[in-house]
């Protein structure tokens, strides 16, 4: 084995020289899995769409989406690329993550499965402790942070232990605690003080979350593709697919009219913790409801005879996700400070968008609601495409505030 050197062991990345950053491949083929899992969520939902339901794909998504976010944070911050340890390591969670897609599609529903999906879990974190473990061997300076990311998760684990022994519906309680627990550690005991300290690296960070983002978007059209092909190509199936492709466009570009390199460029540079946090938050509910969003969309083309709940599905995931990316260019407003031409028309456009389409839920039937949200939805792209262009913020070149002092 080659001698340990800087290319080859964890390094705090924000202290590397100036010059882009891009991911890594094999957190590209992690994505992919974290994908299946999302996948046999959504093919949950759709087998028994009801409120039981949607309280389960909240109970599984949130561990999942940490999950995604822990193992994103330790590569942000501490992972190189030629790394042999590392890549052993990425290689064992993909293998967990693969049963755990296996068994996420009946967890809760049976007793296995469940404890299958729990045992994974507690593995994948367990795992990612001892990369940790790693970190504070080659990077002696960030010691502090990294034993403060070690108390969440070893108090996390706890709850997940207990959650085992305990039987229902106690430990769901235990469940959401630990859940609670490993969400919320950042921001307490100390937490922004040293995520200012070590703030992640704002060159690689965004264009991770986008790319998370873009394969939910792939999972949405995955649903829409696949109504379509177990209904037939009909008229009435082919026009409200093509409806439902409108509003997949207007997603897309609600999401990525802005890039949002400015809330982790005011952690990383201006030490602002306030834009980072919410910028990062968002993006779960934004998670769960484009995977709503995609399973009203594909029972809207292909119904499933009495079902009540379509409208409020198809309502409430698309106008909630035009909300919550409102939301995201506020919080990018937040962090910049700067407007730029019609940034506020267009923040504006999205969240009377999204309202409008939630409270029309209960009262509209699932294809007029359809057409409403195709056609709310072209008016955002028309906004974006034809009016004044809004331009992204250039993605940063320079690690951080550390580049030119890494002894601070």
């Amino acid at each position: 084995m080659n001698p340990p050197s800087p290319d080859n062991v964890p390094r705090l990345r924000t202290t590397d020289p100036p010059g882009p950053r891009t991911p890594a491949r094999i957190e590209l083929l992690t994505d992919l899995a974290f994908v299946v899992i999302l996948g046999h969520l959504v093919r949950r939902l759709l087998a028994e769409p009801s409120l039981d339901a949607l309280g389960h794909l909240l109970l599984l998504l949130v561990p999942v989406w940490w999950l995604w976010h822990g193992l994103t944070f330790y590569a942000n911050r501490f992972s190189v690329d030629n790394d042999p340890i590392e890549f052993l390591f990425t290689a064992v969670e993909l293998l967990g993550l693969l049963i755990m897609a296996a068994a996420i599609e009946t967890a809760l529903l049976r007793h296995q499965a469940t404890v299958i999906f729990v045992c994974t879990y507690f593995g994948l974190r367990v795992l990612l402790y001892l990369k940790y473990i790693r970190a504070r061997q080659y990077v002696p300076v960030a010691r502090p942070f990294i034993f403060h990311v070690q108390i969440g998760i070893c108090l996390g684990l706890a709850c997940w232990v207990g959650a085992g022994l305990v039987p229902a519906p106690g430990s769901y309680y235990l469940w959401g605690l630990a859940l609670a627990v490993e969400t919320l550690t950042p921001l307490v005991a100390g937490g922004l003080r040293l995520q200012r300290r070590f703030p992640p690296d704002a060159r690689h960070l965004p264009g991770r979350v986008a790319t998370f983002t873009t394969l939910m978007l792939a999972q949405v059209a995955s649903g829409i593709v696949m109504e379509l092909y177990q209904r037939g190509f009909r008229l009435d199936s082919v026009c409200q697919t093509l409806l439902a492709g409108i509003i997949l466009l207007g997603l897309w570009a609600s999401y990525f009219d802005y890039v949002y390199y400015s809330p982790a460029q005011a952690l990383s540079e201006h030490q602002r913790t306030g834009p980072f946090w919410s910028w990062l938050y968002l993006h779960l509910p934004l998670t769960l409801l484009l995977l709503i969003s995609g399973v009203g969309l594909a029972l809207t083309i292909y119904p499933k005879p009495g079902l009540a709940l379509t409208s409020w599905l198809l309502g409430i995931g698309v106008g909630g996700c035009y909300i919550i990316t409102g939301l995201l260019a506020l919080v990018n407003l937040w962090a910049n400070g700067q407007s730029k031409p019609n940034t506020k028309l267009k923040i504006s456009i999205r969240l009377t968008i999204g309202s409008t389409l939630v409270l029309a839920a209960p009262w509209v039937s699932p294809v007029l609601l359809l057409v409403l949200c195709a056609a709310t939805s072209l008016a955002v792209i028309l906004t974006d495409q034809l009016g004044s262009f809004v331009p992204v913020d250039d993605p940063p070149t320079i690690a951080s505030r550390f580049a030119s002092s890494p002894s601070s």
